[in-house]
């Protein structure tokens, strides 16, 4: 099972992994993947000079694989419809990070009703930026309410100074 699922993960997961917890991986400032991610939150934020200081890449196969068999739900549910996975934002205070990670941003965990994912955000001193990918019928959405946690899946933790 864990074979299927990493032929439909990321190019960029370290597919020699042998586990199916989660795992966290620094992302060298000076590889492509960090320039990518960097760009994308800077404009997320709207903010070039935005002090990022690390990214980590969350590698969660439970995760991937509840998003992979939920985009095949869907493709099979509903054959007129289109179904895309994009990257949205959400931010959150950096004590819940390890809630976040088990619980892959159980709304419930954090005394919220729903979760928004965002084009744009705004991060305060003390949050921590997540990036996570999304299914969703409209890729141009500025907002994005996954319907459960099998929609989505933490891609980075962004971690910035303020």
């Amino acid at each position: 099972m864990q074979r299927t699922i990493l032929r439909y993960a990321p190019d960029y997961w370290d597919t020699n992994a042998e586990t199916l917890s989660s795992q966290l991986y620094v992302i060298n400032q000076f590889s492509e993947e960090y320039r990518q991610i960097d760009y994308e939150v800077k404009r997320a934020t709207r903010d070039t000079n935005l002090n990022i200081t690390s990214i980590k890449r969350v590698q969660n196969i439970h995760d991937m694989g509840q998003l992979v068999l939920r985009e095949q739900l869907l493709a099979v549910s509903d054959l007129l419809q289109s179904y895309y996975r994009v990257r949205r934002f959400f931010t959150i205070h950096r004590n819940y990070l390890p809630a976040v990670l088990k619980y892959n941003i159980d709304p419930r965990r954090y005394g919220m009703s729903s979760l928004q994912f965002k084009k744009y955000i705004y991060c305060g001193s003390e949050e921590i930026i997540l990036v996570v990918q999304v299914v969703t019928a409209d890729h141009n959405a500025d907002l994005i309410e996954p319907r459960n946690s099998s929609d989505y899946f933490i891609d980075y933790i962004v971690d910035i100074h303020k």
